[in-house]
């Protein structure tokens, strides 16, 4: 036999005793593939290099398991210098080679993962293997019988795929990145949320249902080390506990070996499957834990997990002074729940009954001149005197009231009109400045100094009343956003809780708002109306020296009627003049309608309802138009589609719905509209045409009020409210005017 033959031999002796058997041996220095022992065909996880010039050598490997040797033809002792040195040169040479060809190996099976798990399909819960393993599937998909489990490196990207057959039978897309990839489930782990590792998905899948933490599944215990490792050095202050296999069965107990040796590595907690006395049989991770003993089992074992060593790398949660579970656990905040059957009903309490109540914020909204917070300060008067309401109810007790104000000073604008309205200044306090720890004083901001009131109002007593004006002064961030009001009037509305304290804050209405709803007018964002349980508006008659208040949103009780008042200049000292509010009669209706009563339109506003009249009655002289011809000349000659509405209510116009697809139709009275029953100049000399006529009752169809339907931007296909979560937009092919 040559030597070529005997080196070969040598060679495919050395890899036979490794378990590899390729069918045969090329000696170019090339890498060959070829398939691995019990492996599928085809898949050549196996490989080979083996030089067979110069000093025979070579190496080989299984990248399935990581093995990777290297053979030369003569023992190193007897070498020469430049034969060791060419033997070293090869086999660096050949491992470099290796890992080439691994990574485009791997690679390759990257991509083919990615298109498998695109065309994967939900799991189906009737699965053998989820059936037998009782767990909620997550974070796997299924193709055709098999469960595909992805594993991701630490960077997220998809690497490998386990596939779980309903026999329970395993195995890895071959080629696949599996050392240092995981299976993650659940959300992101943080400095509160302990960060859970284990073996098996199955493992993993029953973790995450009983515990809520999120999971990473390293699929056995090889490669819990190396996940360990890659999870620490991506997040380096998060707990993390190692969910151990407990393999009492097996030699040297490779599952609580592996588990320790990586807890220790990483300065993690060890948790271990605690089965008690009667320990099934075969039983040996938490899914079998969960199986035999139940959720609260796998709960109680991981709070009680405990420092899987001190002997090697960093010690994250020694440092923290934590050695268990329930240590960190007690460290965090918890969400705590309450039963309703535990929970006492309690009525509202009110401090003026109807309008204010005791506990919560309500907000004094109206426009410049409506005599704002005069009316705040004759409520603090009725408060502190402990007397008659406008509405004639009986104040309670006098109680106390506490005043803030960035608009006016209470030396020569509230206090002189408290003393008009004749309060008990003594029951009244103001916040004016606060001292900081040096003593010097600073103005009082209600966005940032709302703890110290509270700690003030508990040192007086408490009080009845707390005024904020304005209460956009309470937020410090954007006060047109949702967030930021509701975030910073959280304090406010803490504070009015803790001590039954009713709050009302001072507010306006934005400018352009005449005629819209009167809770939607509030400025500043809606979260202002939505945290208040009650809103009051007030508003003047510009004709005449009549004011009124009214309630336009309550949550707790009516959200309509008001009440009327005037203001006058009376002498409240020597020298002194102040106004105060004289109280009128109560008003029926909402506060949209009492409102509406007072509010005059500008010239400008009345300019354009008559031209928007007089062009509606010329588009409707020659007889009935559908509503969509209307809209469609209204946006050509300028109007917006609300003006057209109001102009068609001015008019009296009649409508009618003719169908689904037709949509409706308009047209003006049989007779002419009264003088007396419009402001319009321009109908007063139009005289109908003889075609011009109500819906005949003949046709099947009655004249329909517009006022019976919303005003606005409906015909656009949009809500009345930028602000309403309930509405929904309409399609403006039924019809031009909003009016489904």
């Amino acid at each position: 036999m040559n030597a070529p033959t005997n080196y070969i031999e040598q060679f495919a002796g050395a890899m036979a005793e490794c378990g590899l058997q390729p069918r045969e041996i090329v000696d170019d220095g090339k890498l060959h593939r070829f398939d691995g022992p019990d492996e599928k065909r085809g898949k050549c996880s196996a490989w080979y290099v083996l030089h067979g010039d110069g000093l025979p050598a070579g190496s080989f490997g299984d990248w399935r398991t990581g093995l990777c040797e290297t053979w030369c033809a003569k023992a190193d002792r007897t070498m020469t210098d430049a034969e060791r040195q060419a033997h070293r040169q090869r086999v660096e040479q050949a491992k470099v080679d290796a890992v080439a060809e691994r990574a485009k190996v791997a690679e390759e099976a990257a991509v083919k993962c990615a298109e498998l798990w695109n065309i994967a399909a939900n799991v189906d819960g009737g699965h053998a293997y989820i059936e037998r393993k009782g767990i909620k599937p997550a974070g796997a998909k299924q193709l055709r019988n098999a469960l595909l489990i992805p594993l991701r490196d630490a960077g997220g990207e998809l690497r490998s795929l386990q596939f779980i057959q309903p026999d329970g039978s395993k195995r890895f897309k071959t080629g696949g990145t599996v050392a240092g990839c995981y299976c993650a489930l659940g959300g992101k782990p943080g400095l509160d949320t302990p960060l859970l590792v284990c073996e098996g998905w199955a493992t993993a899948c029953s973790l995450y249902e009983t515990t809520g933490y999120p999971v990473a599944a390293a699929m056995n215990a090889g490669n819990l080390l190396a996940v360990a490792q890659a999870l620490r050095a991506k997040l380096p202050d998060v707990l993390m506990i190692v969910c151990a296999d407990d393999d009492i069965e097996t030699a040297g107990n490779p599952g609580l070996t592996k588990a320790r040796e990586a807890a220790q590595a990483i300065g993690a907690l060890l948790a271990v499957p605690d089965f008690g006395p009667e320990r099934p049989d075969g039983a040996t991770d938490f899914n079998d834990l969960h199986v035999a003993c139940g959720g609260g089992a796998v709960l109680a074992s991981i709070e009680a997990a405990e420092t899987g060593g001190r002997d090697a790398g960093a010690e994250n949660a020694q440092e923290a002074g934590i050695t268990s579970t329930t240590q960190a656990i007690a460290s965090r905040p918890r969400l705590m729940l309450a039963c309703a059957a535990d929970i006492a009903p309690e009525a509202i309490t009110w401090l003026w009954p109807g309008w204010l109540p005791a506990g919560k914020i309500s907000l004094l909204a109206g426009s410049p001149g409506a005599g704002k917070t005069t009316l705040a300060l004759a409520i603090s008067a009725i408060v502190s005197q402990g007397g008659i309401w406008p509405d004639g109810v009986k104040a309670r007790a006098a109680g106390r009231v506490l005043i803030w104000s960035s608009e006016d000073d209470p030396a020569d604008t509230l206090v002189p009109r408290l003393m008009a309205a004749g309060a008990d200044l003594h029951r009244i306090h103001f916040a004016q400045a606060v001292a900081d720890e040096h003593g010097e004083l600073q103005p009082f901001d209600p966005a940032r100094d709302m703890h110290l009131l509270s700690e003030r109002l508990t040192e007086m007593g408490g009080a009845d009343l707390l005024i904020v004006d304005p209460i956009v002064s309470a937020v410090s961030g954007d006060a047109h956003r949702v967030n930021d009001v509701r975030r910073n009037l959280q304090s406010l509305v803490d504070v009015a809780a803790a001590h039954r304290c009713a709050v009302l804050g001072i507010s306006h209405f934005a400018k352009g708002t005449k005629g819209t709803s009167p809770a939607e007018r509030v400025i500043g964002s809606q979260a202002f109306v939505a945290l208040a349980r009650m809103v009051l508006v007030a508003g003047k008659d510009e004709a005449a020296e009549r004011r009124i208040l009214a309630r336009a949103k309550s949550n707790i009780s009516p959200d309509d009627g008001g009440v009327s008042y005037s203001i006058e200049q009376v002498e409240a000292g020597i020298g002194i003049t102040a106004s105060r509010i004289v109280w009128g009669e109560l008003i029926q209706g909402t506060a949209r309608e009492i409102l509406g009563d007072i509010e005059q339109e500008d010239d400008q506003e009345r300019t354009t309802s008559d031209e928007a009249a007089e062009f509606l009655a010329g588009l409707l002289a020659d007889g009935p138009v559908r509503a969509k011809e209307i809209k469609a000349d209204a946006d050509g000659a300028g109007f917006a589609w609300r003006t057209m509405q109001r102009a068609s209510s001015n008019l009296g116009v009649e409508k009618r719905k003719l169908g689904v697809k037709e949509g409706w139709e308009w047209a003006l009275p049989k007779a002419p509209t009264p003088e007396g029953a419009t402001k319009i100049p321009a109908l007063r000399s139009l005289a109908p045409s003889a075609s011009v006529g109500a819906f005949s009752a003949d046709k099947g169809l009655r004249a329909v009020n517009s006022s019976a339907f919303p005003e606005g931007a409906n015909a656009e296909g949009l809500t009345p409210s930028a602000d309403s979560s309930q509405s929904k937009p309409v399609s403006g092919d039924d019809e031009a005017g909003g009016e489904l």
